[in-house]
C-alpha cells in the first residue's frame, strides 16, 4: 500500500461513501421496478434505476470527493456522462446478462449461500438472485468509475 498516495486512499474512501448512498438509491428504484405492479425486466429496470442514481452522483463527487480546481465544468460533465454512462449502461448490463443468463450455475451457487445469512432469510430466491447479480454489476462499475474519475473527469 506504500505505492498508493494517502490522498488517493482518502478519495477512494470518500468515493465509496458517496457511492453507497447512490447505490442505495439505485437498488431501491431497481427493486421497485422489478416487482409488481411494474415488473420490468432486470436490464430495463437497471437502466432506469442507474439513470436515477446518476442524476445526483456527479454533484456529490464534484463537491465532496474530488473537488477539482479547474473550471472546465462543461467538459467535466461530458466526460462524466461518458465514463458513468459506459459503466451503467454497458458494464452493468453485461454483468447482469452474463450472471443472469450465461453464468447461471455460478449465480445460483452464490445464491445458495446467501439464504443462510440471518437478514436474508425473509427474501425469496428471485429477490436474492436479482440483487446479488445487481451487486456484482455495481461493483464492476465502481472500479471502472473511480479510475476514470480520478484520471480524467475530475483531474486537475
Amino acid at each position: 500500500m506504500e505505492d498508493v498516495p494517502w490522498h488517493t486512499l482518502v478519495q477512494f474512501a470518500g468515493f465509496c461513501c458517496v457511492g453507497a448512498f447512490h447505490t442505495t438509491l439505485d437498488f431501491v428504484v431497481y427493486n421497485l421496478l422489478t416487482r409488481p405492479p411494474v415488473s420490468l425486466a432486470r436490464i430495463k429496470a437497471s437502466l432506469v434505476s442507474s439513470t436515477f442514481a446518476l442524476a445526483c452522483s456527479f454533484t456529490a463527487n464534484f463537491l465532496i470527493v474530488f473537488r477539482p480546481e479547474g473550471a472546465r465544468l462543461p467538459m467535466r460533465i461530458v466526460d462524466y456522462l461518458g465514463v458513468t454512462g459506459f459503466s451503467f449502461y454497458v458494464i452493468q448490463s453485461l454483468v447482469i446478462r452474463l450472471m443472469s443468463y450465461k453464468w447461471v450455475r455460478f449465480t445460483r451457487l452464490l445464491c445458495a449461500r446467501v439464504p443462510g445469512w440471518p437478514l436474508m432469510a425473509r427474501y425469496s430466491g428471485e429477490t436474492i438472485e436479482k440483487n446479488l447479480v445487481k451487486a456484482f454489476a455495481v461493483a464492476a462499475g465502481m472500479f471502472w468509475n473511480f479510475f476514470w474519475y480520478k484520471m480524467l473527469v475530475f483531474a486537475d
